[in-house]
């Protein structure tokens, strides 16, 4: 998964509307309808890292995680460079 393509087969990142000032933070959700919202990408400030924050009540298979993890890398790659 490259940084630009932010859809995969299940998954859409999507940019969150706000924003903060030194990390980013985006929205999981479904490719299908893009309106289910799964959970929140954002910067974990005691790990030093991106993570994921899933909503409750959903349920994710291996595809799906490995998608959020490629995610996250490439995020923590990004922020690393600065």
């Amino acid at each position: 998964m490259r940084k630009k393509d932010l859809t995969t087969k299940y998954l859409k990142f999507v940019k969150a509307r706000k924003q903060n000032p030194k990390t980013k933070i985006y929205l999981v959700r479904t490719n299908d309808n893009h309106v289910t919202l799964l959970g929140v990408i954002k910067w974990y400030a005691q790990w030093r890292q991106y993570g994921f924050y899933p909503e409750q009540g959903t349920v994710f298979e291996k595809t799906c995680l490995n998608d959020i993890s490629n995610f996250c890398i490439l995020l923590n790659k990004e922020q690393r460079k600065k």
